[in-house]
């Protein structure tokens, strides 16, 4: 004897589906004014680099903060012109490849020049933005995204890539998914109790 599925059943699944394809999609928001972005992300932490010698290569100095410097070819540099938040900052070769210990929803960086951020969940790239900066210094570019990322990669389309400070976020405490399906949960209770 197959047992048919109730309503409730029914309903509960079509939630389920529907929030699994709504994960693959990610929704990021762009944006190049630093007050607007922090008050969108919330907390967040910065790294500004100023704790390093002139000319440190940068890897693991940061890994107790769950931030990897992975590509080997970001180094410290002080210059107050270049890097007005601190006076210091950091120069990598074609991009600054930062890999998370954990999950992250949010990224944004103060640079000279200009800057273009790849997220990677994975190890496959889901989200590219659009060109941040261009010219001068004292610029920021910052993402929100509603897909968690575990590494980022700071690029410019010249040689290499300069930023002064970098903040990340924190995993929100309920991702949209989880929302969605503790919803679900919550009208099959109700309904169940009815």
């Amino acid at each position: 004897m197959v047992n048919k599925p109730t309503r409730e059943t029914a309903g509960f699944l079509a939630c389920l589906i529907c929030a699994a394809s709504c994960v693959v999609r990610a929704e990021v928001v762009e944006y190049d004014d630093k007050q607007a972005w922090e008050a969108a992300a919330g907390g967040f932490t910065t790294i500004g680099f100023a704790d390093l010698p002139d000319g440190t290569w940068v890897t693991e100095q940061y890994a107790d903060l769950g931030a990897h410097f992975v590509d080997g070819w970001d180094q410290v540099v002080y210059g107050e012109i270049t890097f007005p938040e601190d006076g210091v900052g950091l120069v990598g070769g074609e991009q600054i490849d930062i890999v998370f210990d954990q999950p992250m929803y949010w990224i944004g960086a103060d640079f000279p020049g200009g800057m273009i951020v790849q997220l990677y969940l994975g190890g496959e790239m889901f989200y590219q933005s659009s060109y941040f900066g261009g010219t001068g210094y004292g610029n920021f570019g910052g993402l929100l995204s509603t897909l968690a990322f575990d590494r980022a990669v700071l690029r410019d389309d010249d040689e290499y890539v300069a930023i002064d400070d970098v903040h990340f976020g924190p995993p929100i405490p309920a991702p949209p998914v989880l929302c969605i399906l503790g919803g679900a949960l919550v009208r099959v209770r109700r309904q169940r109790r009815r």
